[in-house]
């Protein structure tokens, strides 16, 4: 919308008051009077008499506020900066969604330790009690238990040393007896004491593995933002899951993620320089259209010097548009392309009509052509209007008073006289900013 009127604001500039002077007297006779309607009623009388309903008479309506080309302008670089501020916001959420990836992964790796300790343990636990149920005095076997395993063993050697002494020697039969009964209740404390310990071991591992299913069933990152149509863990059942399948997932998405970020800092950079350009623009367009309004005022600009003058300030603003025209071309930023191409292709249309008034006036403007041949080779891709040239012998009979004045007629009678190359340029620049919105669109949807 901005462009559109950014272009419309350019266009009225360059067709003068004509077009404003004519929406101004038709919009003078739209209004109804009590006279119009006494002979609206007068004339439908008849026919107001038959009819079943009463006549309603239109109200008029306020006409729609429209947006100036000054305004245009700062609204473009107003939302150029809005531009920026959402990337800045889409770059902190991008950092956030890194970190809470990276709390899940770590979350996956500590499970995935306590899981591997308590298996270990499980299986120490389980290989003692196959190797104790064939006891062997071997001490190879016995290497690797612990030292609750191997305190056990000697135990149960010991209890069958003692049997042995027990039937060897009856003298010490009751203390043997004695000593038996006491290592037989050890035995069993320390099975018991081990059982437990196993117990609570299996109870922990249950615990972590129902941790584990409720966090791949209900992960803390449920909709991927940056694998776009790719299928991972999170399209299978929550029972088919596993860690190893989050944590490959999710890396996957901080890669993606990390890669989008560096796109949207390089986006944000590429915004920020180019609103300094269009604020360059913008600056020296105004102070050239400042100048002019001041010089026209005092009268400055009526005579061939001053003509002349200005067009020449009009090359160097050409000039300086151009060099920004290339810059955004050479960058690819389709925007300040369209932007910064309606105002450089004004003034080229604005710089005509000036050599049309001077050429009226009887001027000669090869010393500005001379000047500048270099600059306008360089750009001539937007110098598609020709100049019509021919002196005006009837102007030079007037009387050097008259002079400033019958050039300022010129000047409206040329820009007339614009009216059918506008057409043609409007028609061209709708079609270039339509190309240059489709690529932004595209740009856009891209990055979403």
């Amino acid at each position: 919308m901005l462009l559109d009127a950014q272009g419309e604001g350019l266009l009225q500039g360059l067709g003068g008051g004509g077009s404003n002077g004519e929406e101004r007297g038709g919009s003078g006779s739209s209004t109804p009077t009590a006279r119009s309607l006494q002979r609206d009623r007068d004339s439908q009388s008849g026919r107001n008499r038959d009819s079943p309903h009463m006549r309603t008479i239109p109200v008029r309506q306020p006409k729609k506020r429209t947006v100036g080309l000054r305004g245009a302008r700062k609204g473009l670089l107003r939302d150029m900066g809005e531009l920026v501020d959402v990337k800045v916001e889409e770059g902190d959420l991008l950092e956030e969604e890194i970190k809470r990836r990276e709390m899940c992964i770590a979350k996956t790796k500590d499970w995935k330790t306590r899981i591997e300790e308590v298996k270990r343990e499980i299986g120490e636990f389980v290989s003692v009690d196959a190797q104790n149920s064939g006891i062997t005095d071997d001490p190879e076997s016995a290497h690797g238990k612990s030292e609750e395993d191997r305190e056990i063993a000697e135990l149960r050697n010991e209890e069958k040393a003692v049997e042995n002494e027990i039937r060897e020697t009856e003298d010490r039969l009751l203390q043997m007896k004695a000593r038996r009964d006491w290592l037989g209740e050890r035995i069993k404390e320390r099975i018991n004491q081990r059982e437990s310990r196993l117990s609570s071991y299996r109870g922990a591992l249950r615990e972590v593995e129902s941790e584990v299913q409720e966090f791949l069933t209900r992960p803390p990152v449920m909709v991927s933002i940056g694998m776009g149509t790719e299928e991972g863990f999170m399209t299978l059942p929550p029972k088919r899951r596993t860690l190893e399948m989050a944590e490959e997932w999710w890396s996957k998405e901080i890669t993606s993620l990390q890669a989008r970020k560096v796109e949207v800092n390089k986006e944000k950079e590429a915004l920020e320089e180019g609103a300094r350009y269009w604020e360059d623009c913008i600056g020296t367009v105004m102070e050239f259209e400042d100048d002019l309004r001041q010089k026209m005022k005092s009268g400055e600009v009526g005579d061939a010097e001053g003509l002349k003058q200005q067009v020449g300030k009009m090359q160097d603003v050409i000039g300086k548009l151009g060099e920004i025209v290339q810059v955004a071309e050479k960058k690819r930023w389709n925007l300040l392309v369209i932007a910064v191409g309606a105002e450089l292709q004004a003034f080229k249309q604005g710089e005509e009509i000036l050599r049309n008034a001077l050429e009226s006036l009887g001027g000669q403007s090869n010393e500005v052509d001379d000047r500048d041949h270099d600059h306008d080779h360089d750009h001539e891709a937007w110098n598609d209007a020709p100049l019509e040239e021919g002196p005006h012998p009837e102007i030079n009979t007037l009387t050097h008073d008259a002079t400033t004045d019958d050039g300022l007629v010129e000047l409206e009678t040329e820009l007339a006289r614009q009216e059918g190359r506008e057409v043609r340029d409007r028609e061209r620049r709708e079609r270039a900013r339509g190309d240059g919105r489709a690529c932004i669109d595209r740009g856009w949807r891209r990055g979403e």
